[in-house]
């Protein structure tokens, strides 16, 4: 025996600003149609002259009494068309007055204000996304930056080894070639000294042999 098939879940109809005035005007008509027919209608006389001896007053003043039900019933009604409709518009604007919209999933919200809600959500998604993407490119422009402010240094650096290398280098072939004046200049005086050693030692050797 194969198991019964479980009914889908008949979808709740979708209520309207306009669906939600019209049946708060019906409603309102119906109140104050009962309201006249069985005030007025001749066959609803008996009832109302045993309802006037309940109450003690004159079928004259019987209005007295039902306009006010009546009233207090429209005004019940216009109290319900308030929190239907203007109770959620302002805490959907008082939200995004504030920036922060949240989703309502409440059994029974309006179609309009469902559309606006979405749309206001999926805009406020759209946007933080934006701005993360924002966040993250700035901290990877951060980052980058600092990178090449370390390459730059590191450049910098390099340069000024390079000037102090030139200029060690350049110092460094300066007193190399002064060493080497110094250098030719002292063999200059050692090869001068030699010579003069030598005359000196040919002129004591001519008076020693003349003496022989």
């Amino acid at each position: 025996m194969l198991p019964a098939r479980k009914s889908a879940p008949r979808p709740n109809p979708v209520k309207t600003y306009r669906s939600t005035v019209n049946a708060y005007l019906l409603a309102s008509a119906l109140v104050v149609t009962a309201t006249l027919l069985g005030m007025l209608l001749e066959p609803l006389r008996p009832y109302r002259d045993a309802l006037s001896n309940t109450l003690g007053l004159p079928p004259q003043l019987l209005w007295i009494l039902v306009a006010p039900v009546s009233l207090s019933l429209l005004f019940a009604l216009t109290v319900q068309l308030k929190k239907k409709l203007c109770a959620p518009a302002q805490s959907l604007s008082e939200q995004c007055a504030l920036g922060a919209v949240a989703p309502d999933t409440a059994y029974g919200q309006l179609k309009e204000l469902r559309i606006i809600r979405d749309f206001v959500c999926l805009t406020q998604e759209r946007a933080n996304n934006r701005a993360d993407q924002i966040s993250r490119m700035e901290e990877e422009l951060h980052t980058a930056r600092k990178t090449v402010e370390r390459h730059l240094r590191k450049i910098e650096e390099l340069e000024d080894l390079v000037h102090s290398y030139g200029r060690i280098r350049n110092e460094l072939n300066y007193d190399l070639g002064l060493l080497r004046q110094e250098n030719r200049n002292q063999v200059h005086r050692i090869a001068a000294l030699e010579r003069e050693l030598a005359n000196q030692q040919t002129h004591a050797d001519v008076p020693y042999q003349a003496g022989h």
